[in-house]
């Protein structure tokens, strides 16, 4: 379902969590997970008077099962993580953290904004079992619409945000008439409609990342991903690290997603240039780190090389096939 922003999704589905798990007083999070994640936790954590615990992961390793296992226990009602660290791309294993935070009898909730279209989720496989617990569900992030894929539930389940009054009613715009969420799936999207044009490029998004899977699905975006990455962090190897950059990734593309960093004590500088001289848009990340993203369905392995090359005419370049 698409419905509103990323934040307002992941308030949603947090509340519906907290509902789903009533006498537990604790939420679990990411200490450097993505800012705004972690307001939203904040957020509710200081309206129902919840503590909110937030985990320190190593940044190349991103959150892992027995890390969650030591800070989970009887008082967890929910563990928000996302599954590719924004910084890093450190990968998470879905599955293991899953059978970890279920083992607690806590629910789990996924941000896979920086998953989408580039690495496998599987949400099944992963170990998620709606029957007897909140079905995983994830924010995803297509210009500037956010999806939720939901299952269906207990109709007494569904509050979510209902407090607010940020859900879609049983009936629309019934003057006089007080709030009566409504059922199962159609409990979670706003009561006005998202942007129609915003609609529309989630749409061509979803079009986009199905023909470039060409039958494959993502195993083919995945591949492509990784061949991408690792051609960077090739490329950082001979070019960079001589100059005093560090590479901020994983080196094992097994867990990383399809973007990498680099640290470099003139980042931000470095981000600006890049922009306005060679028309490559970077992501500054504070302090010191150069953010690439190499999206697959749309990153290719070649670039016009002529103003490059009459500006380093003696530098050594290597053009990967087109493919």
């Amino acid at each position: 379902m698409v419905s509103d922003s990323t934040s307002v999704n992941l308030f949603k589905l947090a509340a519906a969590a907290l509902d789903a798990r009533p006498g537990r007083d604790v939420i679990v999070s990411d200490l450097n997970n993505f800012p705004t994640d972690r307001y939203v936790l904040e957020g509710l954590a200081q309206a129902r008077g919840l503590e909110l615990r937030l985990v320190e992961f190593d940044e190349l390793a991103g959150p892992t099962a027995e890390r969650i296992a030591a800070v989970v226990d009887e008082r967890t009602a929910l563990v928000s993580l996302s599954q590719v660290d924004y910084r890093s791309a450190a990968l998470a294993d879905l599955a293991a953290i899953n059978g970890v935070v279920h083992e607690a009898g806590a629910l789990v909730l996924w941000d896979l904004c920086h998953s989408a279209g580039s690495v496998p989720i599987e949400l099944d496989a992963s170990g998620t079992d709606p029957r007897r617990r909140l079905h995983l569900q994830v924010p995803q992030r297509r210009p500037r619409r956010a999806g939720l894929p939901l299952r269906p539930r207990r109709a007494d389940q569904d509050s979510a945000a209902a407090d607010l009054g940020l859900v879609r009613p049983e009936r629309p715009v019934r003057h006089g008439a007080g709030l009566r969420p409504g059922a199962g799936r159609d409990a979670f999207p706003s009561s006005a409609p998202p942007q129609v044009i915003g609609l529309s490029l989630v749409d061509a998004g979803a079009r986009v990342l199905a023909e470039a899977g060409d039958g494959a699905g993502i195993k083919a975006l995945r591949d492509k991903g990784v061949a991408l990455t690792e051609y960077a962090v090739e490329l950082h190897d001979a070019w960079l690290a001589p100059l005093g950059f560090t590479l901020a990734s994983p080196r094992d593309a097994a867990t990383r997603g399809s973007h990498i960093s680099l640290r470099h004590e003139d980042a931000y500088r470095l981000c600006r240039e890049l922009i306005e001289y060679e028309n490559v848009i970077p992501d500054f990340r504070a302090p010191d780190r150069v953010r690439l993203g190499m999206a697959p369905a749309t990153t290719r392995f070649t670039r016009r090389l002529g103003r490059l090359r009459r500006a380093a005419p003696d530098r050594r370049i290597r053009v990967l096939p087109d493919d």
